[in-house]
């Protein structure tokens, strides 16, 4: 499967519930997709003018195209998301969790063994106030398109079957 295939399977299976933007830039990177989620949760007694709680669960995905991956490449992409913190995540009262999903897709050639072993062992938790604001987490999921693997991070597990288009 080539690229864009791959990368135009993951747009439509995300056109659904996200809104998708194409060719985006980010901290001066490009970036193939960037997509956003908001659900927002509330409960109300006898009207909605009578709002008992709230809270809201956002989701950001990233996600990158590279022909050929190195663990320079792929510090630097982390230090973007990581980054995208500050601007993705606003805590409040009703913030419960933003998830932040960062997707390299890798074209050609092999995955190195140090790269497998950091997309494994990376794990990023971030509180607001001891959780009363809310909290963040970032996935991280490395796709090679030409092996047809996917390697992900503890976090990342759970959106595996999403990008698994092959």
């Amino acid at each position: 499967m080539e690229i864009k295939n791959y990368i135009s399977s993951i747009e439509n299976r995300l056109n659904a519930y996200f809104d998708i933007n194409r060719n985006y830039f980010y901290d001066e990177k490009h970036m193939n997709i960037m997509a956003t989620h908001n659900c927002k949760n509330s409960r109300y007694f006898m009207s909605k003018r009578v709002n008992i709680y709230s809270f809201e669960n956002n989701e950001v995905i990233f996600l990158k195209d590279y022909e050929h991956i190195n663990l320079d490449i792929l510090n630097s992409f982390i230090k973007t998301l990581e980054s995208s913190v500050d601007d993705f995540v606003t805590p409040s009262d009703e913030h419960m969790s933003t998830d932040i999903t960062g997707v390299l897709v890798v074209g050609k050639g092999e995955i190195d063994e140090d790269l497998i072993k950091r997309v494994k062992k990376y794990k990023f938790y971030k509180s607001f106030m001891f959780g009363f604001k809310g909290w963040v987490n970032i996935k991280l999921i490395l796709v090679n398109v030409n092996d047809k693997k996917i390697i992900t991070n503890k976090k990342g597990k759970g959106a595996r079957s999403v990008y698994d288009v092959f």
